[in-house]
C-alpha cells in the first residue's frame, strides 16, 4: 500500500473509504471486491450497454467503457509507481539543483586553461549518467531544470516540478500530441513546449496532477526503441551508459521461460544439485536401468555405476 496522506482526504472521500473498506473486508480479497464493483455496474447502470447511435441516450460507444477502465487503472498505477519512487529516493530536488548550478555557472576561459580532452568529456558524460541512474525518476533518462524523465524500451515517465501554489488542474494545461509535448502552468507560462524526439501513442498517454508537488506524464512509444532525449532541443544522453535490458515481464513467454530456466540452473549448480537438463537425463537413465534386458534391472538405481562404466 502506498504512503498516501490520508489527512488531506475530503469528507466525501473519507465516507467512500469507509464503505469500500467495509465491502473489501467482507469479500476478503481484491478480486471478489472488483467483481462486486463491476457486477454493480452491470446490474444497476448502463456501463455495459453499447450506444448504437449518437441519439441514443444510454450506454457508451463501442470500446469506450473499456478505455475508461484502462485510463483509470493507468492513472493510479502511475501514482503508485511515483509513491514507490518517493520512498526509494528523495534527492531529486538536490540533484536537479546541482545540475542547474552547473548549467548557470559562467564559463571563463583563461589563457592557460586547458581544453578538456575527448576522454575527459566522455568521463564527465558517464559520471552524469551515473547520477541519473541512481535516481528512479531519471533512470535511463535525465534530469533537467524543470523536469526529469525515465524510460523503458516501451514507454517514458515524465515528472514536471510545480510550485506549491498549484493545487488544481485548472492551473495546468497539458497538450500531448503524436510528435510534441506542451506543459503550461498558471503564472509560470510554458514549462515544456517542444517537439518529441520520436512519436508516441496519444490514445495511451495520460497525465496526473499531484497538487503542490509535480505533474506526472505517461508517454507510450510508437516504436520500441531507446530515446537519446525526450525533446529535440534537449541535450542527448549517451545510450551506452544506460541499462538497456528489457524487464522480464516485457519479454515473450518463450524468452521468459529460458531466462527462468537459466536462473534456476544457476541456483541448482550453486547448491550442488542437478540442472533441469541433468534431471531429464537422470529420468532417462532410470527408465533404461529397469528396461527389459538391462543388467541392472531390479536393483536400486545408482548413477555412479554408469559414470564409472563410462570411465
Amino acid at each position: 500500500m502506498s504512503d498516501l496522506n490520508f489527512e488531506n482526504l475530503s469528507p466525501k472521500e473519507a465516507k467512500y473509504d469507509e464503505i469500500f473498506l467495509s465491502i473489501l473486508q467482507q469479500e476478503g480479497k481484491i478480486e471478489p471486491f472488483l467483481d462486486s464493483v463491476f457486477k454493480f455496474l452491470y446490474r444497476r447502470t448502463d456501463f455495459y450497454l453499447i450506444q448504437e447511435t449518437p441519439s441514443q441516450s444510454y450506454g457508451f460507444p463501442a470500446n469506450v467503457a473499456k478505455q475508461i477502465v484502462t485510463k483509470t487503472f493507468q492513472k493510479y498505477d502511475s501514482m503508485s509507481k511515483d509513491d514507490l519512487k518517493k520512498r526509494l529516493l528523495s534527492s531529486n530536488e538536490q540533484i536537479a539543483s546541482k545540475e542547474k548550478e552547473k548549467s548557470e555557472k559562467p564559463i571563463v576561459k583563461k589563457e592557460n586553461q586547458s581544453v578538456l580532452a575527448p576522454q575527459d568529456k566522455k568521463n564527465n558524460t558517464k559520471n552524469e549518467q551515473e547520477n541519473f541512474q541512481k535516481n528512479p525518476s531519471s533512470y535511463n533518462g535525465a534530469i533537467r531544470e524543470n523536469f526529469c524523465w525515465t524510460q523503458s524500451i516501451k514507454d517514458i515517465d515524465v515528472r514536471v516540478n510545480i510550485s506549491p501554489l498549484i493545487k488544481s488542474s485548472k492551473d495546468v494545461k497539458i497538450n500531448i500530441d503524436k510528435e510534441s509535448l506542451k506543459v503550461s502552468i498558471k503564472e509560470d507560462g510554458n514549462i515544456i513546449n517542444d517537439q518529441l524526439t520520436w512519436k508516441v501513442k496519444t490514445d495511451e498517454c495520460t497525465w496526473s496532477l499531484f497538487p503542490g508537488d509535480h505533474i506526472h506524464i505517461y508517454l507510450e512509444k510508437v516504436q520500441e526503441r531507446w530515446w537519446e532525449n525526450l525533446l529535440i532541443n534537449e541535450p542527448k544522453i549517451d545510450l551506452k551508459n544506460i541499462n538497456p535490458e528489457k524487464p522480464l515481464e516485457d519479454l515473450d513467454q518463450e524468452s521468459q521461460a529460458k531466462i527462468k530456466q537459466m536462473m534456476y540452473d544457476k541456483q541448482q549448480k550453486q547448491l550442488g544439485l542437478p540442472t533441469i537438463e541433468e534431471q531429464r537425463n537422470i529420468e532417462i537413465l532410470k527408465k533404461a536401468w529397469d528396461a527389459e534386458g538391462s543388467p541392472f534391472r531390479g536393483t536400486p538405481f545408482d548413477p555412479s555405476v554408469l559414470k564409472n562404466s563410462k570411465n
